[in-house]
């Protein structure tokens, strides 16, 4: 379900975002699905904007330059590809809820997740 809905996302997204900024969007739509799902998880809303917000920036982290319409079509569909992530998200936490939530606080004790966006 995972990389059906990895693909989905590249489609949507292949003009506008590279690899990085998918897995970013993916690692938001997983917190936000384990925060909504699972006990003792909640997002820290600085955090969660503060990587948001690098889609406004290029791959070297510099503020990207918008002609009209631009900034707004980048948000919709970065917007769109983070409501994918969290949907599936939720599908797979259905198939063993003890199992996600589980491996959901493995992730935020093992100190590897990239994009950590729970409150601590």
């Amino acid at each position: 379900m995972d990389l059906a809905v990895t693909d989905a996302i590249r489609a949507v997204l292949a003009e506008s975002f590279d690899e990085g900024y998918i897995a970013m969007l993916q690692a938001l739509g997983h917190q936000q699905a384990v925060a909504a799902t699972c006990s003792n998880f909640t997002i820290d809303p600085q955090a969660f904007s503060n990587e948001f917000d690098l889609i406004y920036d290029d791959a070297a982290g510099k503020p990207r330059s918008f002609k009209a319409g631009q900034r707004r079509e980048l948000e919709h569909k970065a917007t769109l590809a983070l409501g994918m992530a969290f949907g599936a998200q939720i599908a797979i936490s259905a198939n063993d809820h003890p199992a996600f939530c589980q491996a959901a606080e493995q992730e935020r004790t093992g100190g590897k997740v990239g994009h950590l966006v729970w409150a601590k």
